[in-house]
């Protein structure tokens, strides 16, 4: 065999056992870092909370020797303002002879809790029909914006000429668009009776044989107004012609079936 031919053969042996070495070495004896836990999604952080980074392992794997890896160490290099809302990183460092691994997490740290109203006075609220309702007032605080008092909107009118109940609406969000709302409830309820008023005195003398007229009444309420036309008059018809006290009564309800009553006493006297 001439020395062109053992050169030839030489250099394929040479690199068919370096083609086998370099595939041992790569299905045997090649590995790679791997941690624990990716995060894909990142981490989300409630501002104000304390904030621990996650514990995070790292691991050397072979593809065929040490499959299910050696734990190795990994440092965490976070720079999370828990008291700040924003965005943040995590990176995570794996090394093991000079092979280095790194991961990145995304940290959000957002603000999810919704300010709070606190109403002065009842949550329900009982006032006299045609009285005047001044609400007591309100404040609101977040977490985050701190006092938000004067971004509060207020929904709902009370109209006390109206028995009923009625609902005020109170609403506010923060900078984080957490949005908060209370009611109070108003009960309007009228429990004062009409007023009856008689015209001429409630004691009259009339002579006997003199014509007798009654002069007359009015009656008005605080949610109704002029009831007049409701009045019912009962009790003792004046005789002109009889001496004696006669008692005319007068009596009306309003929507609410409050009452009121009014007499006359009518006296026929014989000269």
């Amino acid at each position: 065999m001439d020395k062109n031919k053992k050169m030839i053969i030489g250099i394929l042996t040479a690199a068919i056992v370096l083609v086998v070495a370099f595939i041992v070495y790569i299905t045997c004896f090649d590995s790679h870092i791997e941690f624990s836990s990716k995060f894909k999604n990142g981490i989300t952080v409630e501002y104000g909370k304390k904030f621990e980074p996650p514990k995070i392992k790292a691991y050397v794997r072979g593809r065929l020797i040490n499959r299910k890896g050696k734990e190795i160490k990994c440092t965490i290099d976070s720079n999370v303002d828990a008291t700040k809302i924003g965005s943040y990183e995590i990176k995570v460092t794996a090394q093991y002879g000079k092979k280095t691994a790194t991961q990145t997490i995304k940290v959000e740290v957002r603000d999810k809790k919704a300010p709070e109203i606190a109403l002065n006075g009842d949550a329900e609220m009982t006032v006299e029909a045609g009285s005047e309702f001044s609400d007591p007032g309100y404040t609101a605080t977040d977490n985050y914006d701190g006092d938000l008092t004067d971004k509060v909107s207020v929904t709902g009118d009370v109209d006390t000429s109206k028995p009923g109940d009625y609902e005020i609406k109170y609403s506010v969000a923060d900078s984080s668009k957490n949005e908060s709302e209370v009611k109070r409830t108003v009960h309007v309820t009228d429990s004062t009776a009409p007023q009856i008023k008689l015209s001429g005195d409630d004691f009259m003398s009339v002579k006997k044989g003199d014509k007798y007229s009654d002069p007359g009444y009015t009656a008005t309420d605080n949610c109704d107004g002029d009831i007049t036309d409701s009045v019912k008059v009962s009790g003792d018809k004046v005789d002109k012609d009889k001496a004696g006290k006669y008692t005319v009564t007068y009596e009306v309800s309003d929507s609410s079936g409050n009452k009121a009553t009014a007499t006359r006493v009518v006296s026929v006297y014989d000269p």
